[in-house]
């Protein structure tokens, strides 16, 4: 009777634990909540320039994907603030070699796409990298070199002329070329402000 009665506690005391996890876990938990916005609005950039991309290069070819990237890219990544419901977000496309100066790393941005790099070439499997920032939130995740990115990325020699020509126009002083699959080709990095008092 007396292990029956053990046992009983036991278990009791194992459901209240339970309990008490699931009302916790159902609490907003600081920084959680910003850690998946950030992560929400780097998903929905990156898929918004790859389906925009990959619609561009079926109806006009390569050429078309630089145009996306020369007038729609910032803009896109413009958008992604309002599409997630939080106009205070910033959120931004950074690279060591940029194309876009407007896409120029900040002195923390440079050093985490160093660090990046470094693992990277170690065999690291890349993982965002979030950190608290005055109150808020910095959220960076890498982006590796895909296929479809050497199009415009990819070694110079081995462009279509016309996308040569027309990154040349464009962009006089580009960084933003020899790149093979799997390289490191930048960052996206969000910064959500301190939620106000």
């Amino acid at each position: 009777m007396r292990a029956h009665t053990q046992f009983a506690a036991l278990l009791l005391a194992a459901l209240l634990l339970l309990a008490a996890g699931r009302l916790a876990t159902a609490e907003p938990i600081t920084g959680t909540n910003d850690a998946a916005l950030a992560k929400r609005a780097a998903d929905e950039l990156m898929a918004a320039l790859k389906n925009e991309l990959q619609a561009a290069i079926q109806k006009g070819g390569p050429v078309a994907a630089v145009d996306i990237c020369s007038t729609r890219a910032q803009a896109l990544t413009a958008e992604i603030p309002a599409r997630i419901g939080r106009p205070d977000v910033t959120v931004k496309r950074t690279s060591l070699k940029f194309r876009n100066p407007a896409n120029r790393p900040t002195p923390e941005e440079k050093l985490l796409l160093q660090r990046f790099a470094a693992q990277l070439q170690e065999g690291k499997t890349l993982q965002p990298v979030t950190q608290a920032n005055g109150g808020g939130l910095s959220y960076y995740r890498p982006i590796i070199t895909e296929k479809l990115c050497l199009t415009c990325h990819g070694d110079p020699t081995q462009m279509d002329s016309a996308v040569r020509a027309l990154l040349r126009q464009r962009y006089p002083r580009d960084r933003a070329v020899g790149f093979a699959a799997g390289d490191l080709r930048g960052m996206v990095s969000i910064t959500l402000p301190a939620a106000p008092q």
